[in-house]
């Protein structure tokens, strides 16, 4: 990119600044994290030099790193229109491998926000149109598999819609894609919504597996952002195995690497887990500080993806 600089203005020139820097995003997303400064300027010097007059295929890890990067922000009023951009721009397109990246895009988006139905439309279509072996360069294009992305959070969507036994089933096929593929973003990803999920569905030991692998993988390839994910929801599950101060202190770890990296996506989530671990801890006045924080930032950013769980820890605080 430096040597660019002194290259004389010209399309081949301005395709070639174009694709370093999409390279350069999906490197900085995986050691400094999805929203760090750098990221975004990368992505937004990218856009800027999309051709504007078309649709071209160019503008979709662009589109992409823009909206990951507002997503992990939890700046949703941003991240939501470029993942509609996305889509709309991956449709025209017809490719089956950018649309399952633009249903991935939609159905991520929609589990933060709490609107399950919207993600599973998005998610099963991404899941029907993924073929592993045809999008296997989704890997160094946007960073991690669409297709494992897709089911994971497919789980996800079903869970809250109540199809717990689909959503195990579907969080197993994330877990062989990621197994298969053994690329180290894709498992540490994979790895973080095992957690999530098992969690959620009482399954401690699943839970704690799945954040000790993200852990695990995280600390060998230096991936930030999975590691505080990863250590938040271990904390997490120590909690329901009753390892409530245990649990708080590996909770505030993780939180503090993660935002380290800037992300503020799912906070309204982690600072119930939190409330939980103080509650658990018999903590109570920590645990309503931790709940009414969350509560603030799920109002303040449209976050509803813990917003039952915040509802039922009320009456418990």
């Amino acid at each position: 990119l430096a040597a660019l600089a002194n290259v004389e203005e010209t399309p081949d020139r301005r395709d070639q600044e174009l694709a370093l820097l999409v390279v350069l995003g999906v490197a900085l997303r995986a050691v400094r994290g999805f929203s760090a400064p750098e990221v975004g300027e990368a992505f937004a010097r990218a856009r800027d030099l999309c051709p504007s007059a078309a649709v071209s295929p160019r503008m979709v890890p662009v589109l992409r790193g823009l909206w990951e990067y507002y997503e992990v922000q939890a700046n949703y009023a941003v991240a939501l229109p470029y993942a509609r951009q996305l889509l709309q721009v991956v449709t025209e397109i017809g490719d089956p491998g950018m649309i399952v990246v633009g249903c991935d895009v939609m159905g991520d988006t929609s589990v933060w926000m709490g609107d399950f139905s919207t993600a599973w439309e998005h998610l099963s279509r991404g899941i029907a149109l993924y073929d592993g072996a045809a999008h296997r360069s989704h890997l160094f294009v946007y960073g991690y598999d669409t297709g494992m992305a897709c089911y994971s959070y497919g789980a996800m969507a079903l869970f809250h819609l109540g199809y717990a036994a689909d959503a195990a089933a579907h969080m197993q096929k994330s877990s062989a894609i990621a197994a298969a593929l053994n690329h180290p973003m894709t498992t540490a990803f994979a790895g973080i919504m095992e957690a999530w999920l098992y969690r959620l569905m009482g399954d401690f030991d699943a839970a704690i597996r799945g954040a000790q692998l993200a852990i695990s993988t995280s600390t060998e390839h230096g991936l930030p952002f999975f590691l505080g994910f990863g250590r938040i929801t271990l904390g997490w599950a120590w909690v329901g195995i009753g390892r409530a101060e245990e649990g708080v202190a590996e909770i505030l770890a993780g939180l503090d690497i993660y935002k380290e990296t800037g992300s503020e996506l799912g906070n309204s989530l982690w600072l119930g887990c939190l409330a939980e671990g103080y509650l658990a801890a018999g903590r109570r006045e920590e645990a309503r500080a931790a709940w009414s924080e969350a509560v603030a930032f799920m109002n303040r950013t449209g976050e509803g993806v813990y917003r039952i769980g915040l509802q039922r820890l009320e009456s418990r605080i």
